[in-house]
């Protein structure tokens, strides 16, 4: 059982899953398990499996690479690359919020995917204003130059080869992006107004 990183909504039926799959291992890193544990983690030791940026798993028909994908909100998170398909779990980053499910980008409004996208990025890794625009590119570029086929992600549809020079284009622009304004006092006070 893969875990990204440590954020509740990614790791929240972990020991169900582990109970129930009693032969899983957990794989994860160093520090994950160092966080998860301050919380509770109930998983033996003997069931864990560490990889880091730049290892490789082997999952019995092929080999997974672990790979930090460029923007993230945990220090703990992981992506993983599978060179036998070409798709990269990119955790959070690449996302972008719906209205309603869609199994790829391309079945959303083309400007809902854009918007949505800046916002996720900009909101969700807030440091990225105060990165070095080409330092920034070239790191994004690891995962472009994988040979990917198709980003998979949490917060978001598939992201299909279509569009992938598209995803591969935004995040790049990403230090540079300003990032939308978030709702304030004034839009929650709206909120609860409609609400009562």
């Amino acid at each position: 059982m893969f875990i990204s990183h440590d954020d509740s909504d990614h790791h929240g039926n972990l020991h169900e899953v582990m109970d129930a799959c009693p032969n899983a291992t957990l794989v994860a890193n160093w520090f994950l398990c160092e966080r998860l544990k301050a919380e509770r983690l109930d998983v033996a030791p003997t069931r864990w499996r560490w990889i880091g940026d730049g290892d490789t798993l082997d999952v019995g028909d092929r080999t997974l690479h672990a790979i930090r994908p460029p923007l993230y909100d945990s220090p703990t998170t992981r992506g993983l690359f599978d060179p036998t398909t070409g798709v990269y779990w990119a955790s959070d980053c690449y996302a972008t919020p719906v209205l309603a499910g869609a199994p790829t980008v391309a079945d959303i409004d083309p400007e809902f995917w854009i918007e949505g996208f800046t916002m996720f990025q900009t909101w969700n890794s807030p440091w990225v204003s105060m990165l070095d625009h080409d330092a920034f590119a070239e790191s994004a570029r690891t995962i472009e130059q994988l040979g990917v086929t198709t980003i998979a992600g949490a917060h978001t549809p598939t992201i299909p080869s279509t569009h992938l020079d598209q995803a591969f284009t935004m995040l790049r622009a990403m230090p540079t992006t300003p990032a939308p304004p978030m709702p304030d006092q004034a839009a929650l006070d709206q909120m609860l107004a409609t609400l009562q």
